[in-house]
This record gives structure tokens, C-alpha cells and sequence, in this order.
């Protein structure tokens, strides 16, 4: 039998028990410096998470909350001063996630990984703007 990657997905959803830990897309006003929220929806048997704030435009990634419990249902953060940019998603993460390791690599292995044992929720794409104090 050969290994596609249709049944290696399949096995790996399989193996790492999939949550529906849903983030909620950011509003329109999004400003560098400035107070967040960051809302939430928990599945029974969801884990502790950490949120990143992630820019494949700008190959930039930024840890923004740690330990978040799933049943808080949100979070206030106060946005860290980062480039103005309208290609940011939020991306909550396994606690065990180093920030440092994003890579551009684009390979199978790398986005089965990526995208199935590492990351439970992603966002859709907002606009970050820049506050003066930035």
C-alpha cells in the first residue's frame, strides 16, 4: 500500500486527537500598541494554548499570550508594536511551541506537521495599523 498524503492526514488527524478550538477573526481597527481582544470558542477536552501573532508577508512571528485556558473564551492583550502590515493571522499553538522555529520551508512533511500537530486554530487575515507611539 502506498503512503499518499490523503492517508497520511488521515492518520495523523487520527493520532492527534483534533480539537475545534475556534478563534475569532480580529475587528477592523487593529492598532499596533493598543489594547485587544482576542475571543475565543473552547471544545470540551481543548488544552492550554499559546497565541501567536503571525506575518508570512514579513516572515515574522510574535508570542503574545501563554497558558490561555480554553474556558476563559477570551483574552485581553495590549498589541505588541509591529510593522503595518494586512497580512497578520492569529494562531493559537500548542504551549510546547518554540516561536523560533518557523521556518519558509513549504515541503509535506513540514506543512503536515505544521499544520495538524502544532497549530489548533488560525485566524483569517487582518490589518495591523501603527499607533504614533510605535
Amino acid at each position: 500500500m502506498q503512503l499518499t498524503p490523503f492517508i497520511l492526514l488521515t492518520f495523523f488527524l487520527a493520532m492527534t486527537g483534533v480539537r475545534a478550538l475556534v478563534l475569532d477573526t480580529p475587528g477592523t481597527a487593529v492598532v499596533a500598541g493598543e489594547p485587544l481582544e482576542i475571543a475565543f470558542q473552547e471544545e470540551q477536552g481543548d488544552q492550554l494554548f499559546s497565541i501567536e501573532l503571525v506575518n508570512n508577508e514579513l516572515h515574522d512571528s510574535f508570542a503574545i499570550a501563554n497558558n490561555v485556558a480554553p474556558d476563559q473564551g477570551s483574552i485581553n492583550i495590549v498589541m505588541p508594536c509591529v510593522p503595518a502590515s494586512h497580512d497578520y493571522v492569529l494562531e493559537a499553538v500548542n504551549i510546547t511551541r518554540v516561536s523560533s522555529d518557523f521556518t519558509t520551508h513549504k515541503t509535506l512533511a513540514y506543512s503536515l506537521h505544521r499544520n495538524i500537530n502544532i497549530i489548533f486554530a488560525t485566524t483569517a487575515k487582518f490589518t495591523v495599523t501603527q499607533d504614533s507611539e510605535c
